[in-house]
């Protein structure tokens, strides 16, 4: 099963602070330089582990960590399973790789989310690595009764970061916790590739920012 992309930060880091910090204004990939003043969709970074669900066409799945090595946590599973299961009890008969994220208590740091343990669905990519438009990952989460990463904004890519690192970023899936969330994923409204093939896709955290 393929593994999900890296997603690289917004900005280079700093060598003087152990890559802790930003060089703020020092775009880490020329494409973020060269789109930054266009429109980014900016949606919620989730605080849990990486989960790959491959729903195969014959109603068989797997389920896989962000590696093929990495473990699953073993009081995830229970819920994950049942996704797959519901899928083709659902009607889904396509070969899909779903990535998300488990999330609940004793998962990284999102006990705050909720009371047990679930997965949230970020993006859906068939075996030959093509990805899904947003509207259609919003209808396949629909049909499995799974949340998908909200969008909380869209504009330029700095005021992306300024959100962040000015601490107005509350995380939306936590609900009315006021807690706020771990970071933004942001990508160009319209899908872009570079010249290798790698999807434009950044990412800024709050960590990124220390008090």
């Amino acid at each position: 099963m393929t593994e999900y992309h890296k997603i690289d930060s917004v900005y280079m880091r700093d060598p003087a602070t152990n890559h802790r910090t930003f060089l703020t204004g020092e775009w880490s990939r020329p494409e973020f330089g060269y789109l930054a003043d266009l429109d980014w969709v900016w949606t919620e970074k989730i605080d849990g582990t990486n989960i790959r669900i491959h729903l195969f066409s014959d109603g068989d799945f797997s389920i896989r960590g962000r590696t093929d090595k990495a473990d699953v946590p073993a009081h995830l599973l229970a819920p994950l399973d049942q996704i797959a299961c519901d899928g083709w009890d659902r009607g889904i008969r396509d070969d899909l790789i779903l990535y998300g994220e488990g999330y609940g208590p004793k998962v990284q740091g999102g006990g705050w989310y909720r009371d047990d343990h679930g997965f949230i669905l970020f993006d859906v990519a068939t075996p030959g690595g093509m990805f899904l438009e947003r509207h259609n990952v919003e209808d396949l989460a629909a049909t499995l009764g799974v949340p998908v990463v909200p969008i909380v904004g869209h504009g330029l890519l700095v005021d992306a970061v300024h959100r962040v690192e000015d601490g107005m970023n509350p995380s939306v899936v936590a609900g009315t916790t006021g807690r706020q969330a771990e970071g933004l994923v942001m990508r160009p409204a319209v899908e872009l590739l570079d010249r290798r093939g790698r999807r434009v896709i950044t990412k800024v955290k709050a960590k990124d920012f220390p008090q």
